[in-house]
């Protein structure tokens, strides 16, 4: 993979190191790419049709996709994220810029086949299964053939949360038989610093189950793994497995 020395703006204050937080609760947004959104910003270069950004937050995707030459839809549930990419964006590149305040999916609507590709990164893990199965569907829908999605999860080894006590509760639901055992009320695991800035429900999914999805809809994986940022805290940091990311391909 080539290194990136995209142009950023200026970010808004720092919440941890390398994280800012989102102006709706739900979650941060990374400073640092993760491997999945890098991938995500060079296949810019080639897409032939629009690329959507689900959950965008402040454009950290966005505004190096933008730069590499492709139309980018920048989607979020939070007009002040969409206006700070507005304000920032070079007054050059707004032609190949799209800004939508819209829930994902439930608010979005696109033609089939009409987008090349799709980031969805620190989304999916706020939404139930059903919720996730349902997005991927309309993704592999609005997909031209050979379009990609983009995908960043986190996992129960994300240090911000008391992680033993997090996977005995999976594993538990796990036993118990449940089709989604990642499906968690996460506020009780979390550090107490990060419990406002985080919905009630959190989806933490392994790469088995994203696999299983994956291929029921339809998709191709072209490769998945766990990793971890550099650029946050060594605190949250645990085994390089406390996210997962992949990009899956529409044949």
């Amino acid at each position: 993979m080539t290194q990136l020395s995209l142009k950023k703006p200026s970010w808004p204050q720092l919440f941890k190191k390398g994280m800012v937080k989102t102006l709706n609760g739900m979650g941060i947004m990374t400073t640092e790419l993760s491997p999945p959104s890098k991938e995500f910003v060079e296949f810019a270069k080639l897409a032939k049709q629009a690329l959507l950004d689900v959950g965008c937050a402040f454009g950290s995707a966005t505004f190096p996709a933008v730069e590499n030459g492709s139309t980018v839809i920048a989607c979020d549930i939070e007009k002040q994220h969409l206006d700070f990419i507005a304000e920032h964006v070079d007054r050059d590149q707004k032609d190949h810029l799209r800004l939508l305040q819209a829930s994902f999916p439930h608010e979005l609507s696109f033609p089939a086949h009409s987008l090349s590709g799709i980031h969805i990164a620190m989304v999916l893990h706020f939404m139930t299964g059903e919720e996730i199965e349902a997005s991927l569907r309309k993704c592999f829908e609005w997909l031209e053939r050979g379009g990609k999605i983009f995908v960043v999860n986190m996992t129960t080894d994300l240090g911000i949360y008391r992680n033993d006590d997090l996977k005995s509760e999976y594993l538990r639901r796990q036993r118990l038989g449940h089709k989604w055992p990642g499906e968690i009320q996460q506020r009780a695991f979390a550090r107490e610093d990060w419990a406002n800035q985080l919905p009630e429900l959190a989806h933490f999914l392994d790469s088995e189950q994203l696999r299983c999805v994956l291929e029921e809809i339809g998709f191709v994986l072209e490769w998945m793994d766990y990793f971890c940022y550099q650029d946050i805290p060594d605190e949250y940091k645990t085994n390089g497995k406390e996210y997962i990311g992949l990009v899956a391909q529409k044949f």
